[in-house]
């Protein structure tokens, strides 16, 4: 085995990929005029240069925190073919905890099975997205508190599988990931909520990329290039979704083809995103404000839900309670893209400068984070690859501050903290020796062969 240290896989890096997605979303949004943005996708344009500059200062300072918190970590050299190192116990231990997050996550989506069986709707009505009555099936169908929370699980399980993975086949972490994959993309479906995969994709996606930049030289180079090969694949889902989803009401509603259809709903997506931002930005901010937004997370927690809407309407960011969004934008803009975008809650909730000081602070821990993964340590394996979720997501959503991202970070903190613990408490054994070959020669969990 060489012992040459590989090199980095460059998308995976959060400076990159920050700068990269901002200048993408940010500036060809600029010179999409008011009566284009009326004619795509039926909504004003009110997005002016000076809410631009503030968003592309929190893209420049969140790249520049980044690399600032990469060199607060000394960078470990790792030998070409041994990323990710990992003992014998952890991996024991990570094979039960995605087992373990496996079961939540199903038990989640029984319960929206439970759901869809009590509401009576039909497999008709599901592929079609629509109750009988006209309501939208996502309507019909509900939630049920702390227990369709569970299918977020999935996040966590995939994470844990993939690295699982990294270690040797196991049928076992690919069923796992398969099952969750696919029930991910039915619940994409009837419920209009593609970040569902994504949230799954992305993870699995840098995992994957960071195991084979580290086997080979021609195993990096591929790596290198996934974004521009899955381009056309996202192309085609979105795609394939849209059909499904918009384009039969559309297609007699528009004198564009399907492609040219999709290729603007896409766009529409992050422009409409960013131009929310300015709407949120000028409608739903006032001095004494409680952050909202940046802590949505905390707010829409098990037993604090109803503490915001406690607040006197002058402290709350939504006088009239969390729906006041929905009228702002049939108001402004359209409710049918309601993606916030992430780089105006910031901002929203602290002012210029306070927007600053949360992207810096969000840059370095990224930033140590990120240093954490590429040098092997567990908790950066497990955490990065949902912080970078974040970081692709952030000119839609603020992803890491979502209530939606909630049981990732507890799930996931969680296995670093017991990892943490088997590690301190088991004895020195040969396994120990820094030689990274050991790991090879170990007997191996149930489920995992090399």
């Amino acid at each position: 085995m060489s012992s040459q240290s590989s090199r980095a896989v460059w998308w995976i890096s959060p400076t990159a990929i920050a700068l990269v997605v901002g200048s993408l979303s940010l500036i060809p949004t600029v010179f999409i005029s008011d009566q284009e943005f009326r004619a795509l996708w039926r909504s004003a344009r009110t997005l002016d240069n000076a809410t631009v500059a503030m968003f592309g200062s929190g893209v420049l300072v969140l790249a520049l925190a980044a690399l600032i918190g990469m060199t607060l970590v000394r960078r470990r050299p790792v030998a070409r073919g041994e990323w990710p190192p990992m003992q014998p116990n952890t991996l024991a231990l990570l094979v039960r905890a995605s087992s373990v997050m496996f079961g939540l996550t199903v038990f989640g989506y029984l319960g929206f099975g439970y759901l869809i069986a009590k509401s009576g709707i039909t497999p008709a009505e599901l592929l079609n997205a629509t109750a009988a009555d006209g309501t939208p099936t996502k309507d019909a169908i509900g939630t049920i508190a702390g227990v369709t929370t569970l299918t977020q699980f999935g996040v966590p399980a995939v994470v844990v599988a993939a690295l699982v993975l990294t270690q040797g086949k196991s049928r076992r972490q690919i069923g796992i990931i398969t099952a969750v994959m696919l029930l991910a993309i039915g619940r994409a479906y009837v419920f209009s909520e593609r970040l569902a995969v994504l949230e799954l994709v992305v993870p699995l996606a840098v995992i994957g990329s960071a195991y084979l930049g580290n086997r080979s030289r021609r195993g990096n180079v591929l790596a290198q290039w996934i974004p521009l090969a899955s381009l056309p694949v996202l192309l085609l889902v979105f795609g394939l979704f849209e059909y499904f989803r918009s384009w039969s009401f559309y297609r007699t509603r528009t004198s564009n083809s399907f492609v040219q259809f999709a290729a603007d709903r896409l766009a529409g997506y992050y422009a409409t995103a960013i131009n929310n931002g300015q709407i949120i930005y000028d409608n739903m901010r006032w001095p004494g404000r409680v952050p909202y937004d940046t802590l949505e997370v905390v707010w829409t927690a098990p037993g604090i839900q109803h503490v915001y809407s406690t607040l006197p309407p002058h402290r709350s960011a939504f006088p009239l309670g969390p729906s006041d969004y929905r009228p702002l934008l049939a108001q402004h803009g359209n409710p049918e893209f309601n993606n916030p975008s992430g780089y105006t809650g910031p901002f929203t909730d602290y002012g210029h400068f306070g927007g600053l000081v949360y992207f810096a602070i969000a840059g370095i821990i990224v930033g140590v984070t990120y240093r954490a993964f590429c040098n092997g340590s567990l908790i950066g394996m497990l955490m990065y690859p949902v912080m970078f979720t974040g970081l692709l997501e952030m000119p839609r959503y603020l992803y890491w501050a979502q209530g939606r991202a909630a049981p990732a970070w507890v799930g996931l903190l969680l296995v670093a903290y017991l990892a943490t613990r088997v590690n301190k408490s088991r004895k020195p054994g040969p396994s120990d020796a820094p030689d990274s070959s050991t790991y090879l020669t170990v007997s191996q969990p149930e489920g995992v062969t090399r």
